[in-house]
C-alpha cells in the first residue's frame, strides 16, 4: 500500500510531497484487521511480548502497552513478523488510560545494551512505531524496515518515531560485534516513510573518528519527515540523513525543529548532514526550522524562514543528560511562536513531546517542547534619541506594559556605529526583554577570535554627562535580560539585576573604546548582582560569540552581593582589565568581588587590574573559580596586574580542583605575573589545587608565595615533606623518566588528605616550590598519632639543573595547604631544603 499523499503549501506555487509512515496524533487510525496488544508492566513482561511478537501472523498489528516506569534492556534484538508498535505512559493495570510523556515511562539499557529491531516484511508494509518512552543509558537504537529484494520491488517498510527521547546512548562501549552499533542512532526504511514528530535526541556520542551520532539511512524512494523535533548535537558530531546510492530519489522535510550544539561545537559537518550518497540528488526542503550555523545538504535545498546563527540559540532550559533535563525554550528565545503558521495539510499533532498543548499564542513554536509564552514579538529601535516614538526608551517601555517576551533590535539605517546619548535613567525591565545589537544589522559581528575579542558593535549606549545617571540597563523580576551586541559607557553600574531576575549577558562591552567612540568606566560596578536566589546569571559563555569585554569600572568589572545565592550563576570565557586586542591593560579597581555563593567561575582572562584579580570578602561561599588565566595577555606575555590572583576571604570555596575530584587538567587555573602572588586564603575550608602558579611578583621573579595562608587560612593546614626521591633510569635529562618519592605528613589524626605533587625550574627565595606542572595526586591517610609516611610512583620531565619537587595537602574539609619545600631533584640521594613548618 502507498501511504503517500500531497498537498498544497500556502506558499505560492509550491506542490510540496508530504509523506507519512502511520496515522500521527490528532489523525484517527482505521481499524487493524486482527489487531492484538498485551500490557506490559515488568522487566519480563516486556521482554515476553518483545518475543511474542515475532509470532504474529504478517497481517495481525501487535501492540506493546507499557504501564509507567523503568524497564531494563540489556543487548535485545527482536524481529517481529507484523507491524510492531511500543507505546509507553498508561497508568492502569489494563493499559486502558494513559498520559503521553517519555518522562514517565524509560527504557534503560544498563549503560551497554542496546535494542535493534527489524521487519523485512508485513502486510500490507512493513511498520515499526514508537511513541511516549525515553530510551537512554546504552549503546544504540537501531530500527530497520523493508527489505532489498535482486529480482523483485523492494519491500516497504515504515518507522514513525512519536514523544520519545534517546539520549546518553554511546557507541563507544563494547563489545560493537553488530553493524547496527556503529552509531548510537541508526534507523533505515526501504521504500517507505520514516517519521519524527515530537522527539528529543541528545547526548549521543559517537565512536572516534565517526561523522554521524544519528543516521536515517533511506533506500529506494524512501522519504523522511521530521516535525517538532528537538536535536542536540555535541563534540562535533552531526545529525545525519543518508539518500539512496542507487539512483531512487529520496524526499527529505524538517518542519519547526531544532538543530543545536549547546557547546557550540561542529566538525566536519554541521548539526544537520544530508550526505552526498552519489546517487540522485534528494528533494530537500526546510521548513521553519533553526540551524546553529546552517546546515549541510545539496544546493537545490529549498529553505523557508530558517533561523541561524548564535543569535538564535534556542535557549532550552536545562539541556542535560538524564531525568532532570528539560527542552523547553526560555522566554526570550527566537523559537517562541515563530513555527510554521498554518497545519500542514491542515494538520498539527494537538499536544507537543509531553502531552502539552501544541499551540499557545499566535503560532506554534518550534522544537519538541511547546512553550507556555503567548507570543514573541519584535521592536525596532529606529533613532538614537533619549527618548519618544523609536527610541530603545519607548521599546522598553512598551515592552514592559505588554508583560510580554520582546526581542528589542535596532535599524541598520542608525550606522555603525550608533551612539544612544541617554540623559536620564531607562525604565526599570519588568518583563522578558533580549536586546540584540547584532540581529538583522549586517554591520554588526560576533567575536570569532579564540582569546581576544574582534567583534564589530553597532550600538553604544552611553550617558550624556559621566557619572549623572545610576544604571544603564536594570532589570527586575518577574523580568530577563538578554543582552548581546552592546557597547556600554559610563553610568555608576552599566547594568543592574536584582529582585531574582534572570540576565545573561554576552557579546558585549563595557569601557574602553569602540568604533573611535570612548567609553568611560562604570563609576562603580560594570555589572552588578542584587538578591537572586533563584534566578539565572549568565555572563559571557563558552563560545567566543558569547564572550565580553569588561573594562575601566572604578570599583569592580563584575560585583556580585551577598544576597546572590542562584546556584545558576554563571561567569564564563570574558576578558576583565584587558582591552579587546587581549594585550593592552584596560584595568577595573577589582577583577571581580563575589560576596555571593555558588558562582561558577571559569574561563576567563583576568588580568591588568588595579587590586585582586577576584577578590572573595568573607560573605563568600560555595564558588569556584577554576580554568581561568591570570595575569597574562593573550599571547601569554606579562601584564601588569596588581594584588593577588584570588584573595579568598570567604569559607567553601574552590580555586582550582575540588578536594575529592583526583585531578582534572581543565579545572586548574593558570596564575602568572601577578604583583602580589597567587592565591591567598584567610579563612577555612578553602581548596587550592591543580593550579599552575609560577613567576608571580612585581619583577616577574617567583619571589612571592603561590598559595598563601593567612593567619585563620584553612586552620594553618600543614604540607607534606620529601624524605627521598629514587630515580631508577636516572636523571631526567633529555626526556622525561620514572620516579619514586618518599614524604611524610603530620597532621590530623586518623585523616584522610589528597596530597599533589608540583614540579618547577627553580625555589621562591623562600624555599618554596612552585607550580609550573603538575605531577599528580594521591590520598593518603594518617594514623592515631596524625602521622602518615607514603611513597608515590611520577613522571619526571626534561630536567633542569635548578628543578624541583613540592607538596601540598588538602583535608577531607577542603583545607588546602601552602606550597610545600622544594626538593631539588639533582639531591635525589639527600633530604636537604625541608620546612619544619609541614615537618
Amino acid at each position: 500500500m502507498d501511504t503517500r499523499s500531497f498537498f498544497q503549501h500556502s506558499l505560492p506555487s509550491l506542490l510540496v510531497r508530504t509523506l507519512f509512515a502511520v496515522p500521527l496524533m490528532g489523525f484517527v487510525a482505521s481499524s487493524a484487521v486482527h489487531a492484538a496488544s498485551d500490557c506490559a508492566n515488568s522487566n519480563a513482561q516486556l521482554k515476553a511480548d518483545l518475543a511474542k511478537s515475532e509470532t504474529q501472523a504478517d497481517n495481525a498489528p501487535y501492540t506493546i502497552k507499557l504501564m509507567q516506569g523503568t524497564y531494563n534492556l540489556g543487548y535485545t534484538i527482536v524481529n517481529p513478523t507484523s507491524q510492531l508498535t511500543i507505546a509507553g505512559g498508561y497508568t492502569d493495570a489494563s493499559c486502558t488510560t494513559r498520559s503521553i510523556d517519555p518522562a514517565n515511562t524509560r527504557i534503560d539499557f544498563g549503560g551497554t545494551g542496546f535494542l535493534h529491531i527489524a521487519q523485512n516484511s508485513a502486510s500490507p508494509i512493513a511498520s515499526i512505531t514508537l511513541e511516549g518512552i525515553t530510551f537512554q543509558n546504552g549503546e544504540s537504537v537501531s530500527l530497520f524496515t523493508g527489505g532489498y529484494n535482486q529480482f523483485s520491488a523492494d519491500d516497504a517498510g515504515n518507522i514513525s518515531i512519536r514523544n520519545s527521547r534517546f539520549t546518553g546512548l554511546n557507541s563507544t562501549n563494547p563489545p560493537d560485534a553488530y553493524f547496527f552499533e556503529d552509531q548510537p542512532i541508526q534507523f533505515t526504511t526501504y521504500k517507505g516513510t520514516l517519521s519524527i514528530v515530537n522527539s528529543v535526541f541528545d547526548h549521543l556520542i559517537q565512536a572516534p573518528g565517526g561523522v554521524c551520532e544519528a543516521v536515517l539511512d533511506l533506500w529506494d524512494d524512501a522519504a523522511v519527515v521530521m516535525m517538532f523535533d528537538s536535536i542536540h548535537t555535541s563534540s562535533g558530531q552531526s545529525f545525519c540523513i543518508e539518500p539512496d546510492s542507487t539512483g531512487s530519489k529520496n524526499t527529505v522535510q524538517v518542519f519547526n525543529s531544532i538543530f543545536w550544539p549547546t557547546d557550540g561545537l561542529y566538525g566536519t559537518n554541521k548539526p544537520l548532514y544530508i550526505t552526498d550518497s552519489g546517487g540522485a540528488v534528494p528533494d530537500v526542503s526546510l521548513y521553519y526550522s533553526t540551524f546553529y550555523l546552517g546546515f549541510d545538504g545539496p544546493a537545490t535545498t529549498k529553505e523557508f524562514n530558517t533561523l541561524t546563527g548564535p543569535q538564535n540559540d534556542p535557549q532550552w532550559l536545562n539541556p542535560v543528560a538524564g531525568p532532570n533535563a528539560n527542552y523547553g525554550i526560555s522566554p526570550t528565545s527566537s523559537a517562541i511562536n515563530s513555527g510554521y503558521p498554518a497545519p500542514i495539510n491542515n494538520f498539527y499533532p494537538s499536544i507537543d513531546i509531553a502531552s502539552s498543548p501544541r499551540t499557545t499564542g499566535g503560532a506554534v513554536d518550534r522544537g519538541a517542547v511547546e512553550s507556555p509564552y503567548f507570543y514573541q514579538s519584535s521592536t525596532i529601535v529606529t533613532n538614537t534619541n533619549n527618548a519618544g516614538q523609536g527610541s530603545l526608551r519607548d521599546a522598553i517601555t512598551v515592552a514592559n506594559k505588554s508583560g510580554n517576551a520582546d526581542t528589542i533590535t535596532f535599524s541598520p539605517q542608525l550606522g555603525c556605529p550608533a551612539v544612544i546619548q541617554l540623559t536620564s535613567a531607562l525604565p526599570n525591565i519588568t518583563t522578558p526583554i533580549t536586546i540584540d545589537g547584532y540581529l538583522n544589522n549586517p554591520a554588526a559581528v560576533y567575536n570569532s577570535d579564540p582569546n581576544a575579542f574582534n567583534a564589530n558593535l553597532c550600538i553604544v549606549i552611553k550617558e550624556q554627562t559621566y557619572d549623572t545617571i545610576a544604571t544603564g540597563l536594570s532589570v527586575m523580576s518577574p523580568g530577563s535580560l538578554d543582552l548581546r551586541g552592546v557597547a556600554m559607557g559610563g553610568f555608576t553600574q552599566q547594568v543592574f539585576v536584582a529582585s531574582n531576575a534572570t540576565a545573561k549577558i554576552s557579546g558585549s562591552q563595557f569601557g574602553g573604546s569602540v568604533g573611535g567612540i570612548n567609553l568611560p568606566g562604570a563609576n562603580a560596578n560594570a555589572i552588578a548582582v542584587f538578591n537572586v536566589t533563584n534566578g539565572k546569571i549568565s555572563i559571557g559563555g563558552d563560545s567566543p560569540g558569547e564572550r565580553n569585554v569588561i573594562n575601566n569600572a572604578t570599583s569592580n568589572g563584575i560585583f556580585m552581593d551577598s544576597t546572590v545565592s542562584t546556584p545558576n550563576c554563571s561567569i564564563t570565557n570574558n576578558l576583565v582589565g584587558l582591552a579587546p586586542n587581549g594585550v593592552s591593560a584596560n584595568g577595573n579597581g577589582y577583577g571581580m568581588q563575589l560576596k555571593s555563593s555558588y558562582c561558577d567561575v571559569s574561563k576567563n582572562r583576568v588580568a591588568g587590574n588595579f587590586n585582586d584579580g577576584i577578590w572573595i570578602p568573607a560573605q563568600g561561599s560555595h564558588n569556584k573559580i577554576h580554568g581561568n588565566v591570570f595575569g597574562m595577555d593573550v599571547l601569554g606575555n606579562p601584564v601588569l596586574s596588581y594584588g593577588w590572583a584570588v584573595l579568598v576571604d570567604g569559607s567553601n570555596n574552590v580555586i582550582g580542583d575540588s578536594q575529592l575530584a583526583g585531578y582534572h587538567p581543565d579545572q586548574g587555573n593558570v596564575i602568572s605575573y601577578m604583583g602580589d602572588g597567587g592565591v591567598l586564603v584567610n579563612n577555612y575550608s578553602n581548596s587550592v589545587r591543580a593550579n599552575l602558579s609560577s613567576y608571580n611578583g612585581y619583577a616577574h621573579d617567583g619571589s612571592v608565595p603561590d598559595i598563601k595562608l593567612g593567619p585563620n587560612g584553612n586552620f594553618q593546614q600543614g604540607f607534606p615533606v620529601i624524605d627521598s626521591l629514587s630515580l631508577p633510569n636516572g636523571m631526567p635529562v633529555g626526556s622525561a623518566k620514572p620516579g619514586t618519592i618518599t614524604a611524610h605528613l603530620n597532621s590530623g589524626a586518623n585523616s584522610s588528605y589528597r596530597v599533589d605533587v608540583y614540579y618547577s625550574g627553580a625555589c621562591s627565595p623562600s624555599g618554596r616550590g612552585h607550580a609550573e606542572f603538575y605531577l599528580g595526586s594521591q590520598l593518603v591517610n594518617t594514623n592515631a598519632s596524625g602521622y602518615a609516611t607514603f611513597s608515590m610512583p611520577l613522571m619526571l620531565p626534561d630536567y633542569l639543573p635548578t628543578s624541583v619537587i613540592s607538596l601540598t595537602a588538602t583535608d577531607a574539609y577542603a583545607n588546602s595547604s601552602e606550597m610545600g619545600s622544594c626538593f631539588a631533584i639533582k639531591n635525589f640521594d639527600d633530604t636537604i631544603f625541608r620546612d619544619k613548618f609541614g615537618g
